[in-house]
């Protein structure tokens, strides 16, 4: 390993973390995939990888399951419009 090398890898490592910190999960995985382009080897890069991956998937998760409730809850707003409907008929 070069010197330069090894500031590129803990310069995109950094940046990968600071990605992590804002909660920009993509970017810190494309940071990440940056040290281990450099150095495949990088056993803290694929560490956090790895973690940010699980993280992404766990965030997926959750959204799928807010929008199957704001979609509920949509059901829930039509069906109260038709009951009101028929009443005044």
């Amino acid at each position: 390993h070069t010197n330069t090398q090894q500031l590129k890898e803990q310069a995109f490592f950094n940046a990968g973390n600071t990605h992590v910190e804002l909660k920009e999960l993509q970017e810190a995985i494309k940071a990440y995939d940056r040290v281990l382009a450099l150095n495949p080897d990088h056993s803290k890069a694929k560490h956090n990888k790895a973690v940010v991956q699980k993280m992404l998937e766990q965030q997926k998760k959750e959204e799928q399951k807010k929008d199957q409730k704001d979609k509920d809850n949509n059901k829930d707003n039509n069906s109260d419009k038709k009951d009101d409907q028929q009443k005044n008929n």
